[in-house]
């Protein structure tokens, strides 16, 4: 089945106090965004990046000077990040694919992973990499604080791979509802979600420290 990748860009630098969007931002040398397109195109998926085309220059400027060859296609970013997806999606016509949707702030995921998630959603029809969480956990609410077993919840990542029809019939489903993530909605549209053992690196850029971790780790991996 053709393998599609629809990469994510739609952050700003808020959190990162940068005077650039946080997948711009040069990671060793390079922009964050980057490493995730150089993967999945090692992957042989046609990659679709989602961004707000106020940046279509930047990112043209980006691509010169860095000298990113690599074919991909730019679409307008939404307000919110299922709009974005959706409108990467329009861009996808063969439905008998499989779809990855991956956050442009995840620069060290690995081909092995990629590759990984591609296969079981092929199998399953989803696959999204969840890891342990190590620290302890609450559940706190207006009226509830409690501690909870930790081996009973999952960290989420990305990328979130799918049957695209199965995706962009979620999306029909759920048209006006909001997720944080499309294993949400496409679970809540009546589907399973399969799960495959994720990478404690594949740590997403929100943070200043974030960049200096994925720094070192990057380095590790040279």
């Amino acid at each position: 089945m053709k393998r599609y990748a629809v990469i994510v860009a739609g952050g700003t630098g808020s959190r990162m106090n940068a005077e650039v969007p946080k997948q711009f931002i040069l990671l060793n040398g390079i922009p964050v965004i980057f490493y995730s397109i150089q993967k999945f195109a090692a992957a042989q998926a046609e990659i679709v990046v989602v961004m707000n085309t106020q940046y279509a220059d930047d990112w043209k400027k980006l691509c010169e000077i860095h000298k990113l060859d690599i074919p991909h296609t730019m679409v307008n970013g939404g307000s919110i990040r299922s709009q974005s997806v959706f409108n990467g999606l329009q861009n996808i016509v063969d439905n008998n694919s499989i779809v990855a949707v991956h956050d442009a702030a995840r620069p060290i995921l690995t081909l092995k992973l990629i590759e990984q998630c591609f296969a079981a959603a092929k199998q399953y029809g989803s696959a999204i990499p969840v890891v342990d969480i190590n620290e302890s956990i609450r559940n706190i609410t207006s009226n509830i604080n409690i501690a909870v077993n930790r081996d009973e919840f999952k960290i989420v990542q990305t990328p979130q791979c799918f049957n695209t029809m199965l995706l962009k019939n979620a999306f029909a489903t759920c048209e006006g509802q909001q997720f944080t993530d499309e294993a949400s909605m496409f679970e809540k549209a009546g589907n399973t979600i399969h799960t495959i053992e994720g990478e404690p690196n594949n740590i997403k850029i929100t943070r200043p420290a974030d960049l200096l971790i994925a720094s070192q780790i990057l380095l590790q991996h040279d």
